[in-house]
């Protein structure tokens, strides 16, 4: 199809023809069924983790897709938690949750919050919807 479309300048002459009709019907319902099931995956995390309710699809896969890297959830944060806009990680263990922070203002950077947790530091290990709980 992508061969027949690349030489055709003009987009119209190209669509009058009705032979691409059932390539491109096929590809649409191949679309909506990915989508279907992209949304029932997506459902399913949000039932393990309530909180997922509150952020989009994109936001969500997002998230999902960087779970081996515990740090990468700092940017959706805020999201997720609405009193916790960071979160700072043991040196020696990237994976340990150390401290919670909640800056109660943009403005007034200097006033925040901050939860020391080192003593019982949250363990990062496996999915968000997981430890997610414990934060």
């Amino acid at each position: 199809m992508m061969d027949k479309a690349y030489p055709t300048k003009n987009v119209f002459s190209l669509c009058e023809s009705n032979e691409l009709t059932p390539n491109l019907t096929d590809i649409d319902r191949t679309l909506k069924e990915c989508q279907q099931k992209l949304d029932i995956y997506l459902e399913g995390k949000r039932g393990q983790f309530p909180r997922f309710y509150f952020v989009s699809n994109g936001v969500l896969l997002d998230i999902l897709s960087k779970r081996s890297d515990p740090s990468n959830i700092k940017s959706n944060l805020n999201i997720i938690f609405d009193a916790i806009n960071d979160i700072e990680f043991a040196d020696a263990d990237k994976k340990s949750i150390i401290k919670i922070r909640q800056i109660k203002s943009e403005q007034a950077p200097q006033d925040k919050q901050e939860v020391d947790m080192s003593a019982h530091a949250v363990k990062c290990d496996g999915k968000i919807e997981e430890y997610g709980y414990v934060i």
